[in-house]
């Protein structure tokens, strides 16, 4: 009787530690993000890529939330996938990203100076409500933000919704087709907010019509986003984060980089190119460094001489400029 007793007893714990290891077991979800360069010139176009790993097997079914911070505020926000959208059902679930008038009816093309409203709508899947913070994000024909902001945070109701969000668009934008995106997600993705669903996006024009080419895919795993080409005029300059979140299997993953915009050519650091730089170019111009004529912020491309090399980057950058 007691060999038995001692049996079950053993059984009992052998269980016991099965369970406990089972329980302890976490899966382990990594993100990984990287730019193609660390530093990069004003008119350039940064792209944005990673990988997202569930125990080292990469996901091929998972949305990363995208958003890129200037030195102020908000840059862009963007969600894409990891090789095919999921398929849901999704908690709160984005329809639509538009410009409008103060009714909700549709905008297709609108002038400088004057305002819109932004319009989201999105649907409650769930019984309860459910917190959510939206934005969006209008980009020209070559993915360059025009603006990005929070729309509203809020405790969405089950079933349909809609926010709008006044917009004026800028005196100076350049005229073209732009492409708005609508996003919801659980946070702001530099506070670990992962999206609800999958964007939508729409298209409207200040002016002509042409085609918008949206973000890539690579292997199963990996996800790609042609974020931003930084505008050749007025760009905000310095240093730029890119925060990358996923959540896959009700696990977080959060990962960030950064990257550094300048403004190449601008010798005299008033933030423009333009003939003072090239004059200034010129009064250096064959010198070499430890010369007396040499001037450092002439050799733009540091290699310690001030020759074609560098009056081709000011060519070439020509009425660029920043702040």
């Amino acid at each position: 009787m007691r060999r038995t007793l001692s049996f079950i007893s053993f059984l009992v714990i052998l269980t016991m530690l099965a369970v406990s290891v089972h329980l302890s077991y976490s899966y382990w979800l990594h993100i990984v993000v990287s730019t193609d360069k660390t530093v990069y010139n004003v008119g350039e176009t940064i792209h944005i890529n990673g990988t997202l790993q569930l125990d080292g097997v990469p996901v091929s079914s998972a949305l990363v939330a995208i958003q890129i911070n200037d030195r102020h505020q908000p840059f862009s926000f963007r969600t894409v996938n990891t090789g095919t959208d999921p398929l849901g059902p999704f908690k709160v679930e984005m329809i639509n990203a538009y410009t409008g008038d103060q009714y909700g009816n549709p905008v297709s093309s609108v002038r400088r100076g004057l305002s819109y409203l932004i319009w989201i709508v999105y649907r409650n899947n769930d019984p309860a409500p459910v917190r959510a913070t939206m934005t969006y994000t209008i980009c020209n024909m070559n993915s360059a933000p025009l603006a990005a902001s929070v729309i509203a945070v809020v405790d969405v109701p089950p079933g349909l919704s809609n926010s709008s969000y006044n917009w004026q668009v800028p005196t100076d934008a350049e005229l073209g087709t732009y492409a708005i995106y609508g996003n919801a997600y659980t946070d702001l993705p530099q506070y670990d907010g992962a999206a609800y669903s999958p964007e939508k996006s729409s298209q409207f024009a200040i002016s002509a019509t042409s085609t918008f080419e949206h973000s890539v895919q690579t292997a199963p795993g990996d996800y790609y986003c042609n974020a931003s080409t930084f505008k050749t005029v007025y760009t905000r300059l310095g240093n730029y984060t890119v925060h990358a979140v996923a959540e896959y299997w009700g696990i977080i993953a959060h990962e960030s980089t950064t990257f550094e915009v300048k403004l190449l050519g601008d010798v005299n650091g008033d933030n423009y190119v333009n003939a003072k730089d090239a004059v200034i170019l010129g009064k250096a111009f064959g010198t070499q460094e430890g010369d007396p004529l040499y001037n450092a912020g002439a050799d733009i491309n540091k290699d310690g001489f001030c020759n074609a090399k560098d009056a081709i980057t000011i060519g070439k950058n020509f009425g660029n400029s920043g702040y």
